[in-house]
């Protein structure tokens, strides 16, 4: 058989999926999640403006929370990533730095994550494709901090565009290589595994909180991969977006569920059960990050324009709230305890306040 009838035949037979795909439609409609919203009470929040940190000198790319032990000084420290090779971590409580680290290679740092167990780790990678690991003790409740990173490796020859921790000692990284590569510190300088099914830059990760084996990534290929770190392949593929995806978070809980956030100005509310959106968030720019509250119920976004918007996840709407967030592309989002960070293009790292509870 000539190599153009296989084509043949693959095109025939994803046409005739195509086909039977529309006809379950017909007698299954999709499930929405703002089918379940009307009995739903109203989401009454909204952000106000903090603090502006302005501690760096050039692109700030990330902010991440400390996740360390709850009722303590954990809750308000931050770390915030730029480009002028700085990682800066701050007190929100106070809006000021714990401490600055500068990376002595030059480096064009892109990423940071913080270890989710005692939260004593934070990993932060370069544009150059090295991982830093920093290290945060507490001496009678006063930060322990070492001023220099306690171990370096270089992870990938391409840029590392995200970090996520697998448990205390497990590290995965996400690269425009186009691969995500699983480290155990500080042991290994070689990866455990590499998960390379991507056919793009992998642009953002994030792990299972209530399993240790599953994660998932987002890439330039449109697509978000399910992985079980246990067979180094991928569970399953979804290809719902038609752009880069940027950003991805699992809702807390059983993990059935999570958002993804592209190019496309789409934010996707997919389920792992149904391997389909459950609801779409439309924005007018490119979706360049976002975070979800504790609840799953309030989702916040960051966009290309500079602008952040919140939304209530079970109803397929306008946001609840857009504010000029930075006078650049918003970089990172995160929510902390009852207050909210993003960093951008223009330099600065913002603190938002809640007016009302997740």
């Amino acid at each position: 058989m000539s190599l153009s009838s296989l084509y043949n035949q693959v095109e025939a037979l994803e046409h005739s999926i195509s086909t039977i795909e529309e006809k379950l439609e017909e007698f299954h409609p999709p499930v929405r999640i703002s089918n379940y919203s009307r009995n739903s009470k109203e989401v009454k929040l909204s952000f106000v403006a903090g603090q502006k940190l302005g501690g760096h000198s050039d692109k700030v790319h990330s902010v991440c929370w400390a996740q360390g032990p709850s009722n303590s000084i954990f809750e308000y420290l931050f770390a915030s990533t730029c480009a002028d090779s700085s990682v800066i971590l701050w007190n929100s409580k106070t809006g000021t730095p714990v401490c600055k680290w500068v990376i002595k290679e030059n480096a064009t740092l892109i990423s940071s994550a913080f270890e989710k167990c005692s939260g004593e780790l934070l990993a932060t990678s370069s544009f150059e494709g090295s991982v830093y690991i920093f290290k945060i003790g507490f001496h009678k409740k006063k930060p322990d901090i070492k001023q220099k990173p306690i171990f370096t490796f270089k992870a990938h020859e391409s840029y590392v565009s995200c970090l996520s921790f697998l448990g205390a000692t497990h590290l995965l990284t996400g690269s425009g290589d186009n691969s995500v590569k699983l480290y155990e510190l500080p042991e290994s300088q070689e990866p455990l595994k590499v998960f390379g099914e991507h056919t793009e830059d992998v642009m953002t990760l994030d792990t299972s909180s209530s399993s240790p084996y599953l994660f998932l990534s987002g890439s330039c290929d449109s697509s978000v991969k399910l992985w079980d770190i246990r067979s180094g392949a991928s569970v399953t593929t979804f290809k719902s977006h038609k752009g880069d995806v940027n950003a991805v978070k699992f809702l807390e809980g059983p993990q059935n569920s999570f958002v993804s956030g592209g190019s496309d100005g789409c934010c996707l509310l997919q389920d792992l059960r149904a391997l389909r959106p459950l609801g779409m968030y439309e924005a007018p720019a490119s979706v360049t990050s976002l975070d979800l509250s504790y609840s799953g119920r309030v989702l916040v976004t960051g966009d290309s324009e500079g602008d952040m918007r919140v939304w209530d996840l079970m109803k397929e709407q306008q946001s609840l709230q857009v504010l000029p967030a930075h006078g650049l592309c918003v970089t990172s989002v995160s929510l902390g305890h009852e207050c909210l960070a993003t960093s951008g293009y223009d330099g600065f790292v913002n603190l938002w306040n809640v007016v009302r509870s997740l």
